[in-house]
């Protein structure tokens, strides 16, 4: 009888397992074509239309949240630009030599330039415009859009934004390609201290040029692109120095060619600085200076000139203030890279997602489950995908910014205030995940205001959106090339085998994105003006001046600091409330900078500023990764707020809660003082929403619009069966593979 009663029981408890499969797989059968009785989300209406991934259906509206997702201008962009992406030369080729792919490469750039779509004038012009033009660049093989960016945004923007009227007259010839430059600012001996390069730019007043020199190796200009093979002049930054004085950093325009012969000009040497990891369509290249002359009409003279008679003329009294001026001008770069980045990441999601959703691999039953129903997968893969919209928002905050700083605007803020959206408490409602308890309220609340009431609205100046532009950009490229980088490989690795193909780009990806770690500014350093940004608005909560950081760090901010830390609301939250995830993070910048602030005040007595600076970089690391974050859900919440279709509002919303779970569980180390969580609660609730925002995986991606054209990975298309794309690809491109096709099986 026990035996009997034990069998039972087992028989129970597998026919219950095989119940909670069968349930647990019924949205995404949907996705592949199944039958689905109800919704996992309370929905105004399902679509039911055909997704864009063959054999599956819409379970949002998906045009809606590409409209959501998208602006009107990028989509209208994005069109423009896929018409010159159709071209075959565009399309992903392998096993070539270095110089096949330059050759590729430079055809692929004389194809885009040529097409009138991204002149550099229209930088001032039209900045809005130009920038989500730049952005449609991530749709062409990189090496192609590096060095597109090369010539536009750099050699040419440079000219732009350095330069002066007399200099004009490169712009247009500049942007057609029919002046292919390179930007000659690296060199062997520095790269991130741009402030120390060695090159010199000594002034004659006899014959009034300016002499370029390479006075040792460590000047040699180092990693140019388009340097090897096609620039005929070059923007030199190189050390003024008038009447022996060293008046710091400035631009030159230096012609490093014959642009008939291509021959280098008497003085100047060019090399090539040969093989890298990645982007070797790119030809770069190396440049010595012996005495070459230049007019002294050459200097890009915007912050800094030389008269005839030698005498120096800045706006700026010091060398260190025209400096920054002069570097600041150059951020167009790093704007562009965080677009770069995204896009990147977008790709590698689209191609991981497909093929979770029709790998099929082990179940309970005869038909094996997607291996996207398997919740070890849905935990790496979702706030993955979340990211991919959440930062959508923030980086559009730091294309308004740029719009604003070039074109003179103002921006009026709108701060989120302290009211719960009034939906904010569905999600736990849908939630079969264990309850976190929610604080008891001991009075009814204040009626809800409106979006436009309950928010707060301030006008900042231009100084200071140009100082918010700077910190947020340099902490954005940092914390987005570094996520991305790694998102690739984790995405590889959910590819399995099929993964390490080159065929499945994920080798091209990490390769090509890679160089974006370091790309206009190593990470590290970068996020250092981040921080020090933060640590300075920090100081104005304790005098009524704007203070440099070594003022700020001096003493008499340790009391006041506790009373600013608002992690007495953090007590048994709703996990899933925006409130509490904006107080949350919100109070980790807060508390990284009091602890920053604190540890450079007792350093600093003892070391010096220097060395104590130096001591908190790691904590600064941690501090820049918080304020992006910080700022990316700010801005996500906004959307939310703003969005009125109810479906798309309750996507946007599941995508915000798996994004900030996850990074909360991350970084618990800087979460675990603030805020009083069960984390074992947390971890199941994160789980139960991944799974459920893998229902929505494959219209999340879908809603991306890339085609296949532009996908070209055998596991990522939207249309056919991905096994065949696998074969066929492999059949096409190896010769090898052509005998004896007709013996294999039929599908």
């Amino acid at each position: 009888k026990r035996e009997l009663n034990s069998i039972t029981k087992k028989k129970i408890t597998k026919k219950i397992m095989r119940e909670n499969e069968r349930r647990r797989l019924e949205v995404l059968q949907k996705q592949l074509g199944k039958k689905k009785e109800h919704t996992e989300i309370r929905m105004e209406k399902t679509s039911g239309r055909q997704s864009l991934t063959q054999q599956s259906t819409e379970t949002f509206d998906v045009l809606e949240m590409s409209n959501t997702l998208f602006t009107e201008e990028a989509k209208q962009w994005r069109t423009k630009m896929m018409k010159i992406r159709k071209n075959p030369i565009f399309n992903v080729q392998f096993n070539l030599t270095k110089e096949e792919q330059r050759e590729i490469a430079a055809e692929q750039v004389k194809i885009l330039l040529q097409s009138g779509l991204l002149r550099v004038e229209d930088l001032h012009k039209s900045t809005k415009d130009f920038l989500s033009r730049i952005e449609q660049l991530a749709l062409f093989p990189a090496s192609a859009g590096v060095k597109v960016g090369v010539q536009i945004l750099l050699f040419a923007g440079s000219i732009l934004n350095l330069g002066t009227e007399r200099h004009n007259k490169y712009l247009e010839s500049a942007s057609k390609g029919e002046l292919p430059g390179c930007f000659g600012m690296t060199e062997l001996g520095h790269g991130s201290n741009v402030e120390r390069l060695e090159t010199t730019a000594k002034y004659d007043e006899n014959t009034q040029e300016f002499v370029i020199n390479t006075p040792h190796r460590s000047a040699i200009k180092w990693w140019l692109g388009n340097a090897q093979m096609q620039g005929v002049i070059c923007t030199v930054f190189a050390r003024l120095i008038v009447k022996g004085i060293d008046h710091g950093i400035h631009t030159f325009l230096v012609p490093i060619r014959d642009p008939k012969t291509m021959k280098a000009l008497p003085g100047v040497t060019i090399g090539d600085c040969g093989d890298k990891i990645g982007l070797n369509g790119i030809d770069n290249g190396f440049l010595s200076f012996k005495h070459v002359r230049v007019p002294r009409e050459n200097l890009l003279n915007r912050f800094g000139d030389v008269s005839a008679s030698g005498e120096y003329i800045s706006p700026y009294k010091t060398n260190g203030r025209r400096f920054a001026a002069h570097m600041g001008e150059l951020i167009t770069g790093r704007v562009s890279i965080v677009v770069s980045s995204i896009n990147i990441r977008r790709l590698a999601t689209v191609i991981t997602t497909r093929y979770a959703a029709r790998r099929r691999q082990f179940g309970l039953s005869k038909l094996e489950h997607p291996i996207l129903s398997y919740r070890s997968h849905q935990v790496r893969l979702m706030p993955i995908l979340a990211s991919c919209y959440v930062y959508e928002y923030v980086k559009r905050r730091i294309m308004d910014l740029y719009v604003a700083v070039k074109q003179d605007e103002e921006i009026t803020e709108v701060e989120l205030d302290d009211e719960v959206d009034s939906d904010d408490d569905e999600e736990m409602e849908y939630s079969d995940s264990p309850k976190v308890e929610k604080p008891q309220k001991e009075k009814a609340p204040p009626k809800a205001k409106s979006t436009k009431e309950s928010s707060k609205k301030q006008t900042k100046t231009k100084e200071e959106l140009l100082g918010e532009l700077h910190a947020l950009s340099a902490g954005m490229k940092a914390i987005f090339s570094w996520d991305t980088q790694t998102m690739i490989q984790e995405c590889r690795n959910m590819c399995g085998g099929h993964g390490y193909s080159a065929y499945n780009l994920f080798g091209v990806m990490k390769n090509d994105h890679d160089i974006l770690q370091t790309f206009e500014g190593d990470n590290t350093v970068l996020i250092q003006q981040t921080a020090a940004y933060q640590l300075k608005e920090f100081s104005k909560q304790f005098s009524s001046q704007i203070q440099a950081v070594y003022t700020m760090v001096k003493g008499g901010v340790g009391k006041t600091l506790s009373a600013l830390n608002p992690a007495s609301m953090l007590s048994n939250p709703n996990l899933c409330s925006g409130k509490f995830q904006l107080a949350a993070f919100s109070s980790r910048v807060q508390h990284l900078t009091q602890t920053i602030a604190m540890e450079l005040r007792q350093r600093k007595k003892t070391y010096g500023f220097f060395k104590a600076w130096n001591d908190v970089v790691p904590m600064c690391v941690n501090l820049t990764r918080a304020f992006v974050e910080e700022q990316a859900l700010k801005e996500f919440q906004k959307q939310i707020r703003v969005t009125k279709n109810r479906e798309i509002r309750h996507i946007l919303k599941l995508m915000r809660n798996v994004w900030a779970l996850n990074i909360i569980q991350q970084d618990w180390i800087h979460f675990d003082n603030l805020i009083s969580v069960n984390i074992n609660q947390m971890r199941l609730l994160f789980e139960k929403l991944c799974e459920r925002m893998s229902n929505h995986a494959v219209s999340l991606v879908d809603a991306f619009g890339l085609s296949d054209e532009f996908i070209q990975a055998p596991i990522g298309l939207a249309k056919g069966d991905y096994m065949n794309h696998i074969l066929n690809t492999a059949i096409d491109l190896n010769r090898g593979n052509h005998q004896n096709i007709e013996d294999l099986p039929a599908e």
